[in-house]
């Protein structure tokens, strides 16, 4: 059985489900045994961290030692206690790269135990977890990049030479976005890129039957739904926009508040209703009459693949949003407005009321997580 260990930034179980979680799970029911370790906790998380939720799960993971979530993919959420940490005195390279020697339990010990000293491939989805290849044996050696990583305010010097430093050392460097493929491969010459994007989970999205959730009850009117992170990219002033000249629609805001944005936002028509597992997602997406992606144009949303508009579509839900340079490529049926009225006016239109829906259902239907696995299966063999 071949041994897989993915180093990514979001917990396994947590609210916001990405690439690294996809992956790990397809390749686990496909025979390959796989350790998935998230960004590590530290004092700083347990004693200050905003996200309670987030936090709760993952020190508890930790506590246990681990979760299996089947018979060959096992979680984990290790906690260090000299972390590296952006803005503070330890945003430093040397403790980067070195953080993981402080981990209680040892974190080589760990791996070990779980026999995962030496695998088939080693899967970076996190410049903060480089250290992996310096410390595990491997064959070959994947980073996946989903975003532009530089464009993250939070990100300071020291992750975006790590950042660098991953695609220089690995063999393949997997890129979810054209545009930033192609601007990679102009900087990085001698790389061996490959464009592999997003995709939708087909098995969480499809169901026999869709219960309306509580918050719908007894709303009037139609349902805009936008389900994802509140964080920089989000343009609330769009959204108070469209809640302003839309009385007849309710705007639902549903995913974690890394800004604490919403908390600013009091109108009637608008309602922030937090992170929701993500076996109900499909639920309130169904129930919904169309999807929204209010987005800044800035140079990080350039390059969005956006995960929630193959899972609208896979429930034949139209999505109207901002317009950028990724999307018009990707040339999906989404609904494109170039700015804020553009908006306001698709979002009553007829094709918004009355979706092509067999047009949508096909667009997901050949954007599965399963049919992107292939490519990189290929790839690996």
């Amino acid at each position: 059985m071949k041994k897989i260990l993915f180093a990514a930034p979001h917990f396994f179980s947590g609210f916001v489900r990405v690439g690294g979680q996809q992956y790990a799970k397809l390749l686990s029911k496909n025979n390959w045994k796989v350790i998935y370790s998230s960004n590590f906790l530290s004092p700083f998380n347990l004693l200050f961290g905003k996200n309670r939720t987030d936090i709760r799960m993952r020190f508890s993971n930790y506590l246990r030692g681990g979760e299996n979530i089947n018979e060959n993919l096992k979680s984990h959420a290790f906690l260090t206690f000299l972390p590296h940490h952006n803005f503070t005195i330890f945003d430093r390279k040397w403790l980067l790269y070195n953080y993981y020697k402080f981990t209680f339990p040892q974190i080589n010990k760990m791996i070990k135990k779980n026999s995962f000293k030496d695998v088939d491939v080693l899967w970076i989805d996190s410049p903060s977890q480089i250290f992996w290849k310096n410390i595990i044996n491997f064959k070959k050696s994947i980073y996946r990049i989903p975003d532009a990583i530089e464009e993250f305010s939070k990100n300071r010097e020291v992750i975006i030479k790590a950042h660098e430093d991953a695609i220089h050392s690995v063999d393949t460097v997997i890129v979810t976005s054209k545009v930033l493929i192609n601007e990679l491969k102009e900087k990085y010459k001698n790389v061996n890129f490959l464009y592999c994007p997003n995709g939708v989970d087909l098995s969480n999205f499809i169901k026999d039957k869709y219960h309306k959730p509580d918050e719908y009850l007894d709303i009037k009117g139609k349902i805009a739904l936008y389900v994802g992170a509140i964080g920089e990219w989000f343009d609330e002033e769009l959204l108070l926009y469209l809640a302003d000249n839309s009385k007849d629609i309710n705007f639902f805001i549903i995913g974690p508040d890394r800004t604490n944005k919403m908390k600013a936002i009091k109108k009637s028509n608008i309602s922030y209703l937090g992170p929701k597992e993500y076996k109900d997602v499909p639920d309130y997406m169904y129930q919904a009459d169309f999807g929204i992606i209010p987005f800044k144009s800035t140079k990080l949303v350039r390059c969005v693949n956006p995960i929630k508009l193959y899972e609208f579509f896979s429930l034949g839900k139209q999505v109207v949003s901002v317009s950028w340079e990724e999307l018009e490529l990707l040339k999906s049926p989404c609904l494109l407005a170039k700015n804020s009225s553009e908006f306001l006016e698709l979002i009553h239109s007829d094709m918004v009321i009355h979706p092509d829906h067999s047009c949508l259902t096909n667009y997901a239907n050949r954007n599965t997580w399963e049919s992107r696995l292939r490519d990189i299966l290929k790839l690996i063999n």
